[in-house]
């Protein structure tokens, strides 16, 4: 059964913040429909994904997501759906001591941005798609369907004029990292939790290419990226980023970042621009007139 959220992780001022591993997993909503729907073979995929997952030991886990979905849709939401897939997968397998109440967040929801999406992203990665996607096999449709996310993400990262919306996205992103920065240091010594956070194509890179700080064999150092190849391509379906964020005996924080797919960027170590992501929450702050509580 579900449980609440992890208020046994809390303890007294004097034994919290210490030797925490928060480990948070933002994953893009599985494999979806042209209207937008989850189909059977995202959630294979991603009960597969979270089968394979090279996790270090955890004692607890938790789905968060966004909520959005096609307004006439019955279904849960396919951001929200997937994070609670891949948590359930992993307390299934007995690799989750314990498995949290799954909870939307709207700060994940694309339709809470106030500036007007540059263009329609449905109708263009639609226009993408090949004339006879629906009789595709599984396999050959995700395959066109990641080409024609690619381009609805170039697109956004790239055309004239959308520097103001992607700057809103990484603000939200930056405002909801930020709250599990601030949460190790409330949680019970020794705590070792998962997050997982469904989202969406399109959101997950804006943000990394605004605080993602990344160092080479060479000891060169680069904060996000230029070209979309930079990182290995947009996000595929079912696929993460991750956040880790450690604390030693004193309390003192680390932070890095991981892909799942070790293709991505190999031989780098990153983290995240900790200044950058507190000018962009304070922004966004600023903007919406919300503000950190530990609701985590």
């Amino acid at each position: 059964m579900s449980e609440q959220a992890p208020k046994f992780e809390k303890g007294e001022a004097k034994e919290t913040g210490r030797k925490v591993l928060l480990i948070l997993k933002v994953i893009r909503h599985g494999e979806r429909t042209k209207d937008g729907e989850l189909t059977d073979y995202g959630r294979t995929v991603t009960r597969q994904k979270a089968g394979e997952a090279a996790l270090p030991e955890v004692s607890g886990g938790k789905a968060v997501g966004s909520p959005f979905k096609p307004k006439e849709s019955l279904r849960p939401p396919r951001s929200l759906e997937t994070a609670d897939i891949y948590i359930e997968e992993l307390f299934r397998a007995g690799r989750l001591q314990k498995k949290y109440a799954t909870r939307a967040r709207q700060i994940l929801n694309p339709e809470s941005l106030k500036t007007p999406p540059p263009f329609d992203w449905i109708e263009f990665y639609n226009s993408q798609l090949p004339a006879d996607f629906e009789a595709l096999s599984d396999e050959q449709k995700a395959e066109a369907s990641h080409k024609a996310q690619t381009a609805c993400v170039d697109r956004v990262l790239t055309m004239e004029g959308t520097a103001e919306f992607n700057q809103e996205i990484a603000g939200s992103f930056a405002f909801f990292i930020d709250n599990y920065l601030r949460l190790v240091e409330e949680l019970k010594d020794g705590s070792r939790i998962l997050y997982v956070a469904g989202s969406h194509g399109g959101l997950m890179e804006p943000f990394l290419q605004e605080c993602l700080i990344r160092k080479n064999r060479e000891n060169q150092i680069k904060r996000g990226f230029e070209r979309l190849e930079e990182i290995g391509g947009a996000f595929r379906p079912s696929e993460a980023f991750n956040v880790i964020i450690e604390t030693d005996e004193q309390g003192e924080r680390k932070v890095s970042v991981n892909f799942d797919d070790p293709s991505r960027l190999p031989g780098e170590t990153m983290t995240l621009d900790l200044e950058k992501i507190k000018e962009l929450a304070e922004e966004y702050t600023r903007r919406h007139g919300v503000h950190y509580k530990n609701d985590a």
